[in-house]
């Protein structure tokens, strides 16, 4: 959700992690980074465990290097996270792979921006302009 407050965007934001039953036990595969100007979400994929990697390891990762690059250069990733996208898949160096979200919302403009790899994707519900 995109909220104005004192001529601000950003987004308010909750999380919660249901994990696979059978993943349950570690937490699952997935990630997320969330703050507000930045939601990253990483979906660990579970093919690599067949090989004996963790893929959480992986996903866990990405979103901890998404973390500290928001850290040192917040502003740097606004208007392309895919940029981010790419700075933190070059220093993830655990084995495995993971889809990947992100979507970046400038403080300043109800505008957001958006980069993702892999098969999962993201949608945007807006409140109608339409009173019926």
């Amino acid at each position: 959700m995109c909220i104005r407050d004192r001529y601000q965007y950003y987004f308010k934001f909750g999380y919660y992690v249901i994990p696979h039953p059978e993943k349950a036990y570690k937490g699952g595969e997935d990630a997320y980074y969330a703050d507000e100007n930045y939601l990253a979400v990483a979906d660990g994929v579970g093919g690599w465990a067949s090989h004996g990697v963790d893929p959480a390891e992986y996903s866990r990762e990405l979103c901890t290097h998404i973390s500290n690059l928001i850290k040192e250069s917040w502003k740097l990733y606004l208007y392309n996270p895919k940029l981010l996208l790419y700075k933190a898949a070059y220093l993830t160096q655990s084995k495995g792979s993971s889809t990947l979200c992100i979507a970046s919302m400038n403080p300043d403009k109800p505008m957001v921006h958006t980069a993702y790899i892999g098969d999962s994707g993201y949608v945007i519900y807006r409140l109608s302009l339409i009173h019926i």
